[in-house]
C-alpha cells in the first residue's frame, strides 16, 4: 500500500503542477489547494494514530486525504472559483479525474469503493450514506470530513486576515459575500442555535460565513478533531470577529456551552 501512496503522490505533484502558468490568480489558488492537501494528509495521519488505525488502513486513509480535493484544481482552472454552486460539485469532478487517469486500477474493489465513497461524501452538508452501508465506508468518510475541516479552519482564518489587511488585493477564490455590515442573518443564527446545517446560498455577508464555520463544529466526528480545532485558537478567533450584538452574544454562549458539553462527555 505504501508503494501505491508513493505513486499517487508523484501523480498528484505532476498533475497539479501541470495546471500552473495561466495567471497569478489561478496559480495562487492552486498553491493554496496544494498546501491544503498536504495539511489534510498530516491531519489524517494525526487522527488515525489517535484512534488506533494503522497499517494498510492508515495508508488508505492518507490516500483518501491526498485525493479528496483533486477536483478543486480543474475547478479553479475551468471556472475561476471554488464555489460549487457557481461551477460544479468538486467531489464529483474529483472522482471523474480519478477515473480518467485510472488512479485506482491497482486497488481491489472494496478499497476503490471506500476511497470514492469518502471523497464523494467529504464536502456534503451531512453524511448521506445509507444505514446499511459497510462500517468501513462510514469510518473513512468521517475521517476525511474531520481532517478536511481541521485544515479548512486554518485556510479560511488566513483568508479573513488577508481580506481584512487589504480587501482590494485579496486574490483567493473564497467569497466572503460582500462587506461586513455588522449584522448576521436571522436564518443563519437560528440554524446555529438549533444545531442545523445551512446552505451556502443562505449566506448574505461575511458574518454569516463565520456563523457557518461555527455550525461546522456540530459535524465534527471525533473528540480529538474538536480538541485540535480549539487548541489552535480557530474557534476563539471566529468568535472574536463576530459583531457585538444580542444575537451574537447568544451564539457565543451556545458554542462555548456545546464545546464544554462535548469535551466533558468525550464524544
Amino acid at each position: 500500500m505504501q508503494n501505491k501512496l508513493k505513486r499517487l503522490r508523484e501523480w498528484f505533484n505532476n498533475f497539479t503542477t501541470s495546471l500552473l502558468g495561466e495567471s497569478d490568480f489561478v496559480d495562487e489558488n492552486i498553491a493554496l489547494k496544494q498546501c491544503h492537501t498536504m495539511k489534510v494528509c498530516q491531519e489524517m495521519n494525526f487522527l488515525t494514530s489517535k484512534i488506533g488505525i494503522d497499517g494498510d488502513d492508515a495508508v488508505l486513509a492518507e490516500i483518501i486525504a491526498l485525493l479528496h480535493d483533486v477536483g478543486r484544481f480543474e475547478q479553479i482552472k475551468r471556472y475561476k472559483t471554488f464555489e460549487d454552486a457557481k461551477s460544479t460539485d468538486h467531489s464529483k469532478l474529483g472522482i471523474e479525474i480519478i477515473d480518467r487517469f485510472g488512479l485506482l486500477n491497482d486497488f481491489n474493489n472494496l478499497e476503490q469503493k471506500i476511497i470514492k465513497t469518502a471523497i464523494a461524501q467529504h464536502n456534503k452538508k451531512k453524511l448521506q450514506l445509507p444505514s446499511d452501508s459497510p462500517e468501513e465506508y462510514l469510518l473513512f468518510a468521517k475521517l476525511i470530513r474531520d481532517a478536511d475541516k481541521i485544515d479548512i479552519y486554518r485556510v479560511v482564518i488566513n483568508g479573513y486576515k488577508l481580506y481584512m489587511k487589504d480587501p482590494d488585493k485579496f486574490n483567493l477564490a473564497i467569497s466572503f459575500k460582500g462587506q461586513n455590515d455588522g449584522k448576521c442573518s436571522p436564518k443563519v443564527v437560528n440554524a446555529l442555535l438549533k444545531r442545523e446545517s445551512i446552505d451556502y446560498t443562505d449566506l448574505k455577508n461575511i458574518n454569516d460565513r463565520k456563523l457557518l464555520q461555527l455550525i461546522w463544529l456540530y459535524d465534527i466526528n471525533f473528540t480529538d478533531s474538536l480538541k485540535r480545532i480549539i487548541e489552535r485558537g480557530y474557534v476563539d478567533f471566529i468568535l472574536s470577529q463576530l459583531p457585538e450584538t444580542k444575537d451574537c452574544a447568544i451564539v457565543k454562549e451556545t458554542i462555548n456551552n456545546y464545546i464544554k458539553e462535548r469535551l466533558a462527555n468525550n464524544v
